[in-house]
């Protein structure tokens, strides 16, 4: 494989499986979804206490990699002489209600999104389907807005962080009015 360098591959826990891809950290999850853990494709040496994902490696080959019993993972950069500690970053998760909260018609709604794991922030946006008329996604993951149309919407949110993790979920939210209410207009 050009341009992968590999040390011994430690496995962590549920089936991580860890290497080194040019001056990046990556980890294998066990469905199989590739992600950046530590590094960018800029080569340097950068990022001592800040996110992993934001530091920069040496260009060099990764000289060891170790999973301790915490999770830390130590990655030996014999390029640049150093032992660098990575704490780790748990996978992405959607963590929303679904079926959302039901918006009442002509009320305001509101409703935020949440994930955990990643690295945060978060950019939220709806890759299929639609939302209820009336009512829009902010990059947030702010649902806002006064629902306009009735009916059940499904459709699909992703969020990405600011590594290169995403997760998408399919969300249900119904829109209409309150039980009992039979005004003539509502009709």
């Amino acid at each position: 494989m050009t341009g992968v360098q590999t040390c011994a591959l430690p496995i962590y826990g549920a089936g991580n499986v860890f290497f080194w891809d040019f001056s990046r950290i990556r980890v294998i999850y066990p469905d199989g979804i590739i992600n950046t853990i530590a590094g960018s494709t800029s080569y340097a040496y950068s990022g001592d206490g800040g996110p992993a994902i934001l530091s920069r490696l040496g260009e060099s080959t990764l000289d060891g990699l170790a999973i301790g019993s915490t999770g830390n993972i130590y990655a030996v950069d014999g390029g640049d002489n150093a032992v660098r500690l990575l704490h780790p970053v748990p996978a992405m998760a959607f963590t929303s209600p679904t079926p959302l909260p039901p918006a009442i018609l002509t009320s305001p709604y509101s409703q935020t999104l949440t994930a955990t794991g990643g690295f945060p922030p978060y950019r939220w946006s709806v890759t299929a389907g639609a939302l209820p008329g009336g009512l829009s996604l902010s990059s947030s993951g702010a649902i806002s807005g006064t629902a306009t149309t009735s009916g059940t919407s499904t459709f699909t949110v992703t969020a990405a962080d600011l590594g290169s993790g995403t997760i998408s979920s399919s969300v249900t939210l119904l829109a209409g009015y309150m039980v009992g209410d039979r005004s003539e207009e509502h009709t």
